[in-house]
């Protein structure tokens, strides 16, 4: 089992466990930053996660893992705005899901969007275009790394 510690984020504040093997999380009481290796979110239907192991990015929903800067690496983030949904797709996976922005009555769909600061999956796209900011997060999140259980 390999359990590493994670930032909750977009939610539940704190410090999680959890199992890349498994997309298994469980709380912890360890409060040292420099044992952080990435960031979660609980979604409505699984665990997300973004994470260095071993040199590398990675995403993960539940079990299912990709490396994040592999380049055949599909992802795709959209809004259905007639139903205020929001779709995520990576490979294989699709998610439909309440838009950050349903309730929202200033929203306006025709002005830039925030959806990596309200959104953890929008959050994630951007990560995943962007291959700078990757590798600034493996920078930090491998350097903070040291714990592993």
């Amino acid at each position: 089992m390999s359990e590493i510690i994670l930032e909750r984020v977009f939610g539940l504040q704190g410090r999680i466990l959890f199992d890349t093997h498994t997309g298994c999380v469980k709380p912890t009481e360890n409060s040292n930053w420099h044992n952080v290796c990435g960031n979660s979110s609980v979604l409505e239907s699984a665990i997300a996660a973004l994470y260095v192991e071993e040199g590398s990015l990675y995403f993960q929903l539940n079990a299912n893992r990709w490396n994040i800067a592999s380049p055949t690496l599909s992802m795709k983030y959209w809004h259905v705005f007639d139903k205020k949904s929001t779709i995520f797709s990576i490979e294989e996976i699709q998610i439909e899901f309440p838009s950050w922005w349903r309730d929202d009555p200033c929203f306006e769909q025709n002005i830039p969007e925030h959806d990596e600061a309200e959104d953890y999956l929008g959050y994630i796209f951007a990560v995943w275009q962007n291959k700078q900011l990757q590798l600034a997060l493996i920078n930090r999140w491998s350097s903070e790394s040291d714990f592993k259980s």
